[in-house]
């Protein structure tokens, strides 16, 4: 069971474990014209302008408050059945360990020689959610940092970010990074309408 630390906590990454993610990588390693089938984060926000993005499900962080409904949109599925036994195992893991609901899941590329700049994630939905990053493809010069914790984060492992703290992610190679994002909405932030977790 997670420990409501985030905004005024002292944590930046947490390694939480490690996810089977083999048929997940052979998928995603064919992909072209996936990565812009949709092209709403990198136009929407400019810290992600030079990424590539392929949406599993998301929710429209836009339009939700504190005590809302969290309605989940499910825009794809992954060809390969495997793959979708592997991304249903870590959404049941974190549903569990965070015991909430799964709100968003994104394949996220981040290109070769591309940094996204230090940047807190807004928003009420993005504050008050858990964020987990999963690598699928990566490699030694790849970097994350949060606040003045930067590391290497290893194929498969299970990351979660303190999103309220700035953070930022360098690809310092000439392969594509692509990482699993996922949020979760623990149960009990459903109702909680005080600013700060």
């Amino acid at each position: 069971m997670y420990e409501r630390l985030k905004k005024n906590s002292e944590w930046s990454i947490l390694k939480l474990g490690d996810f089977n993610i083999d048929n997940i990588k052979k998928e995603v390693s064919s992909f072209e014209e996936e990565w812009y089938s949709y092209t709403k984060r990198q136009e929407t926000f400019y810290t992600h302008k030079d990424t590539k993005m392929f949406p599993i499900c998301l929710t429209d962080e836009a339009i939700w408050k504190p005590g809302d409904v969290v309605e989940v949109t499910q825009h794809n599925k992954f060809i390969n059945d495997q793959a979708n036994i592997e991304i249903d195992i870590i959404f049941e893991k974190l549903a569990a360990y965070y015991s909430g609901k799964i709100i968003r899941c994104e394949v996220v590329n981040l290109p070769a020689n591309v940094t996204i700049r230090p940047h807190v994630d807004g928003g009420p939905l993005l504050h008050y959610s858990r964020r987990v990053h999963v690598p699928i493809i990566t490699n030694k010069d790849v970097t994350f940092t949060v606040m003045d914790n930067t590391i290497n984060m290893e194929q498969g492992g299970w990351y979660e970010i303190n999103n309220q703290m700035k953070h930022a992610a360098s690809n310092n190679s000439t392969v594509d990074r692509v990482h699993l994002i996922i949020d979760i909405m623990p149960d009990d932030m459903l109702h909680y309408n005080k600013t700060g977790a």
